[in-house]
């Protein structure tokens, strides 16, 4: 509990302190957009426009999500209202009129219902986010990959998806993205061993929220780290293929150096965590590696009852 409440507190915290930053982001997204409308266009002819269908899956996944989320802490609370983690539970029905505690149990889950939405709200906010930043990059480096504009046009849309690149990873504070993957690490291994060891020991909300968080979590941190590494092996590819396409084509000596100098000041870009500059796919497997590796240890720390002299 202390760990979901600081990380949800973090959200709220960091959303009011890069407030200005995410809208500095989202008008040049909107802005280098609309440079990119004209090629995106051209290269997706009649096909179905496949980034706006991944926003709106991402949007309304995050909404339901939010939804089904905040109806399970509801239900919690209204089967357990006396639980230890609730304000609910130091107060004594004993000798209290029935309006009294009806009153203080009706006032106890509007607080806590409130509470628990605004955290988890915010939660799943800034988790929309950034997807979305993400997916823009990353669709956004495919048109300019696919475009046939000029190659010095391409060179200024490049170093245009370096500098987002750089203002997305000023959205968060420093210790936001690092602490959000200990956390879902730590969650997946902590709620694992209790559908393992506790599953049915517990009420029924309290199962389907240990399978909703289990679910979401290993699915979020999968869906993460894959797109941050996809930025960096995108960006990666996108840089050399500009740098050979400088080698080629009709061009003087002089705008063939001038454009083989520019190609070799471009630099490969991605999602920055803590100190390390730029995610790779070798986070995703570092990341679950870890997290199965203390999964273990956990089920051979705490084992089943009797089974210690097996």
């Amino acid at each position: 509990m202390p760990s979901t409440y600081y990380l949800n507190f973090e959200a709220m915290l960091g959303i009011y302190l890069r407030r200005n930053e995410m809208v500095t982001l989202f008008r040049w997204m909107v802005g280098f957009d609309k440079e990119l409308i004209p090629a995106r266009l051209k290269n997706s002819g009649d096909g179905p426009n496949l980034d706006a269908t991944v926003a709106n899956l991402i949007i309304k996944t995050t909404v339901w999500t939010n939804i089904a989320f905040n109806f399970v802490v509801a239900l919690i609370y209204i089967v357990k209202p006396t639980a230890p983690q609730y304000f609910y539970s130091s107060w004594t029905e004993v000798d209290k009129p029935r309006w009294m505690n009806t009153a203080v149990y009706l006032f106890s889950l509007v607080f806590e219902f409130y509470t628990k939405t605004v955290d988890i709200s915010s939660y799943f906010l800034l988790q929309m986010w950034f997807p979305l930043s993400v997916a823009y990059l990353l669709f956004s480096m495919s048109t300019v990959r696919k475009s046939t504009r000029s190659l010095p046009d391409r060179f200024a849309w490049y170093r245009c998806l370096y500098l987002i690149n750089l203002l997305h990873n000023k959205c968060y504070p420093g210790t936001m993205l690092p602490a959000k993957y200990v956390f879902m690490g730590g969650t997946i291994i902590g709620v694992g061993f209790m559908m393992l060891r506790f599953y049915a020991e517990i009420s029924f909300p309290e199962q389907m929220m240990t399978l909703l968080m289990f679910c979401t979590f290993s699915s979020t941190a999968f869906f993460y780290l894959h797109i941050s590494g996809k930025v960096f092996k995108n960006s990666g590819n996108l840089r050399e293929k500009l740098s050979s396409l400088a080698g080629v084509g009709v061009w003087s000596t002089r705008e063939r150096k001038l454009l083989k100098r520019e190609a070799k000041s471009l630099q490969s870009f991605g999602v920055r965590v803590g100190s390390i500059r730029a995610t790779s796919y070798i986070a995703l497997n570092a990341f679950f590696s870890t997290v199965t590796s203390g999964f273990t240890t956990v089920l051979v720390t705490f084992p089943v009852d009797g089974a210690d002299g097996v």
